[in-house]
């Protein structure tokens, strides 16, 4: 019987792993001429090269730290390089993405609750991000927020896993941090007595379902001279609200329940947008008596009984003064039921420079004089600067929303888009039909103006509240999402 044929050993280099047989290595150091005979390898070939790992530590820790935190610790498998890195970067811990494995319902928070602990006391590097979410209520807040570990925290969310129906109340530790630039507060009590708490660097507040009063929002809002964005979700203590700060950019509020009563912007020279959502008539009374620079404003509702934008006042929308012009505001939304058109061109008139119009319609209009659907009187809005109208949750079931944009194509001189959000998949043939109820082309003020139908319905808050003011940022912050 003729013996099994046995598989020759191949040896490879140590530096770059191919067959060291007619090879020279160019991995590292310095490159030896050929020898006799010897064949060189094709230099075009690329090689792969190890480059993140040149970084220094420092920078790699802050990479390290800015992944969430399962994926922070499975690093220290990539190589020796990477072995200790994750043990000095700053941690990014969230109690969501934390592996329990499988362990009973009942014996999962009490697993969690240590493995935090045990992370808290044990990493030797700073924590960056803190994110306690999955707990109805521990007696181990107070002492996790004592942990010099959190000393240089930056980020921190928190809230109780449950509807406040009690008076759940914030660790004072929680408020300990002066480090801070972005808090998410909710479902808890703040402490009464808010005397010595700074938050020198914070620039992103959000607080949401609440069952403080707005003098705890007033005495967060001194406490954070550098704020920049804050946002107001279904507090439930909330009833007069008074804004007033230098460096505030942007306010969102969010009020499901009729419980915001009154909202006054004092003094905000710095404010530029103002997004009000899930109204509900909500605040009943809007007063803006000082933003100069506000350029985004919006949803507005006949529902609110007064609303006040420095002299110009409106009851239900409709302008009983003078209407004095606000230069800055270029974004509005609004949102009526059974409107008349006289009543949006008095918005048009107070925001001469407005260029872009969200519009709601959550009722059949009230019929329009030709006069004014054909032709009425000049605004400087529609004869320079109005260049985008959005109709929201558009469905083509009356007149309405056909008059609005008829009157739009035959006054806005420099108009580019009119945007129709449909909140079904509508066919050709319906596109067709609603564009031939509009004017022929020719008559048009703006020969350039297009029409686009697009599936979508009107903006409601975000489930993730961590996320709202990422909503600053976009250019259509009242349309879909």
């Amino acid at each position: 019987m003729a013996p099994l044929a046995t598989k020759r050993r191949t040896h490879r280099c140590r530096r770059c792993g191919k067959e060291r047989k007619w090879h020279v290595c160019t991995a590292g150091g310095p490159q030896q001429p050929p020898t006799a005979g010897q064949v060189i390898p094709d230099q075009s070939k690329p090689v792969d090269i190890d480059r993140i790992s040149d970084l220094p530590d420092e920078l790699l820790c802050t990479i390290v730290s800015l992944l969430p935190f399962k994926d922070g610790a499975r690093t220290r498998l990539l190589s020796r390089r990477w072995r200790n890195l994750w043990l000095s970067a700053p941690l990014n811990l969230d109690d969501g993405g934390l592996e329990v494995g499988d362990i009973r319902r009942w014996r999962r928070r009490a697993y969690l609750q240590g493995l935090i602990t045990r992370i808290l006391s044990t990493h030797p590097g700073p924590i960056r991000r803190l994110c306690l979410t999955s707990f109805s209520h521990t007696t181990t807040w107070d002492t996790w927020f004592r942990y010099p570990v959190l000393d240089k925290l930056e980020e921190l969310q928190f809230r109780y896993n449950r509807m406040p129906l009690i008076k759940d109340l914030l660790p004072l530790s929680a408020l300990r941090f002066s480090d801070l630039r972005v808090a998410s507060y909710g479902r808890c009590n703040f402490p009464e007595d808010l005397g010595g708490v700074t938050f020198p660097k914070l620039r992103e507040l959000t607080l949401y379902e609440l069952t403080n009063s707005e003098s705890t929002l007033h005495a967060m809002i001194s406490a954070c001279p550098a704020l920049r964005s804050l946002f107001l979700r279904n507090n439930v203590g909330f009833r007069r609200v008074r804004i007033s700060s230098q460096r505030l950019i942007n306010l969102g509020i969010s009020v499901e329940a009729r419980t915001m009563e009154e909202l006054i912007i004092v003094n905000a020279p710095s404010m530029e947008k103002l997004l009000i959502f899930d109204t509900n008539g909500v605040p009943k009374n809007i007063c803006v008596m000082f933003a100069p620079k506000l350029e985004v404003m919006g949803c507005l509702s006949n529902d609110m009984l007064n609303v006040q934008l420095e002299a110009t006042v409106f009851q239900k929308l409709v302008a009983i003064s003078p209407i004095k012009s606000l230069q800055a505001v270029k974004i509005f939304s609004l949102r009526a039921a059974g409107f008349k058109l006289e009543i949006v061109m008095d918005f048009l008139k107070c925001f001469p420079c407005l260029e872009k119009l969200y519009y709601f319609e959550s009722r059949p209009w009230e019929d329009e004089s030709g006069q004014i659907l054909n032709g009425g009187p000049s605004i400087e809005c529609l004869d320079r600067h109005l260049k985008e109208i959005v109709l929201i949750d558009y469905q083509g079931t009356s007149s309405g929303g056909v008059n609005f944009v008829r009157f739009f194509v035959l006054n806005a001189s420099v108009l580019k888009v009119v945007e129709f959000q449909v909140p079904f998949d509508c066919s050709k043939k319906w596109k067709a039909k609603h564009k031939r109820l509009l004017p022929k082309r020719k008559d048009w003020a703006s020969q350039v103006a297009k029409l686009n139908f697009v599936h979508g319905t009107y903006f409601r808050h975000w489930q993730n509240e961590y996320h709202t003011h990422e909503l600053f940022s976009y250019d259509n912050p009242f349309g879909c999402q």
